[in-house]
């Protein structure tokens, strides 16, 4: 089998070749995810040459499996944050994106997953040895990519931002009053038919941070924002433009659903999620995590409008409510995505561990929208505590 790479052809053995080269050298520097994004760049007009070229999805994807194969026995496949214990196998974050890629990318998002691994074996090129390559690429992936998902719902207030009460209203009504996974009934459902009735959460889908990126010329976040941008139109096989358009409808009814209190956290935290099945509106729950399920439904999910399950004079508050729209296929997807990727690689473990250690004295989780902002208050800590030292070594003299 033969790619195109660069500017002439190779052979998938000599790219595993020349890798496996690449590892046998000696030790090499950890990457940092500075030097990480730098590499992406490099080698993002090479990713879209593979992309592009006329290699069936297939052999991209052997390829790729086999460049994995290679670099996981390396030191360079294990991330271990310089200021904790918590580390992460990047090789499993690249298996796992291979394997997740195609639920909300289709073909398209997998393709753009595998031309990326790919292209880290061309990366001799810019000088750049092939494992560093890699490393670098899982290193993005999980800092410019699953990152914003596990940390976007923590606000400036650390806690969940709820939907606006019009949506939530609209929620109550579109989804009948019900728990779309549990079954259970809100206490307000206007007729009451299976105890017992519990307070329902209007949930989002995907958090709205994940669509809040930093546009500002002047911020030193706004290189980040534009390379997580740039990897969520690849990943999801959107056009810029539509990506935008999703995110900007975040707040609308479209990206929530209802859930017991339970099920909640628990959709929030990626241990279960929704995966699309041939019928429109239909999905099949897919639990990761045995937490937060009080009760499972005994079939698929079925989205529809009840807006006119009810007697309209029983709830005058939902008098004009129509045509409310269903969750929006796109939103589940991704989330089925991200929460299998997060699992089979144990980046969301990596993650709470990470957060949970620079959680303030009240428990809750740094105010962070992206990875910069986090090595940023990881600087500002570790500066206090140097000087804080110092100065108790001055007092001791």
């Amino acid at each position: 089998m033969r790619l195109r790479v660069g500017s002439g052809y190779a052979t998938a053995e000599d790219m595993i070749d020349s890798v496996s080269s690449s590892s046998s050298q000696s030790p090499l520097p950890p990457v940092s995810s500075t030097d990480a994004i730098i590499n992406y760049r490099r080698l993002h007009d090479e990713i879209i040459r593979i992309q592009n070229g006329d290699a069936d999805l297939q052999s991209l994807v052997e390829t790729a499996e086999k460049l994995i194969d290679v670099f996981a026995p390396t030191p360079q496949s294990v991330y271990t944050h310089r200021d904790c214990s918590a580390s992460v196998r990047l090789d499993a974050v690249m298996n796992s994106m291979l394997v997740y890629a195609e639920e909300c990318g289709s073909e398209g998002g997998k393709r753009y997953v595998a031309a990326a691994i790919v292209a880290c074996s061309s990366s001799h090129q810019e000088k750049v040895p092939e494992i560093v390559a890699l490393s670098a690429l899982g290193i993005t992936w999980l800092t410019h990519l699953l990152f914003i998902f596990k940390t976007s719902h923590r606000t400036i207030s650390q806690k969940t931002p709820k939907p606006a009460k019009s949506t939530g209203k609209k929620l109550m009504a579109r989804d009948g009053y019900q728990c779309a996974l549990t079954g259970y009934e809100d206490v307000s459902r206007p007729i009451r038919e299976k105890p017992p009735a519990v307070f329902l959460k209007a949930t989002h889908i995907l958090r709205r941070g994940v669509g809040e990126f930093c546009t500002d010329p002047e911020s030193e976040f706004v290189d980040s924002a534009a390379t997580t941008f740039d990897i969520l139109v690849d990943f999801t096989c959107l056009s810029p433009a539509a990506l935008q358009n999703s995110f900007s409808e975040l707040h609308d009814a479209s990206n929530g659903i209802l859930l017991e209190s339970n099920a909640r956290l628990a959709f929030d935290g990626y241990h279960w999620c929704l995966q699309k099945t041939q019928a429109e509106n239909v999905y099949s729950v897919k639990v990761f995590d045995n937490v937060g399920h009080v009760r499972r439904p005994p079939d698929n999910v079925t989205f529809r409008d009840k807006t006119d399950d009810f007697d309209r004079g029983a709830n005058t508050s939902r008098k004009g409510i129509r045509s409310i729209p269903l969750p929006n296929p796109s939103y589940i997807a991704i989330h089925a995505s991200i929460a299998g990727i997060l699992h089979m690689s144990a980046a969301g473990s990596f993650f709470d561990e990470l957060l949970h250690k620079y959680r303030d004295r009240n428990d809750n989780c740094p105010p962070v929208q992206c990875w910069p902002q986090l090595e940023e208050i990881m600087q500002t800590r570790l500066l206090r505590n140097a000087l804080s030292e110092a100065f108790q070594g001055d007092n001791m003299c």
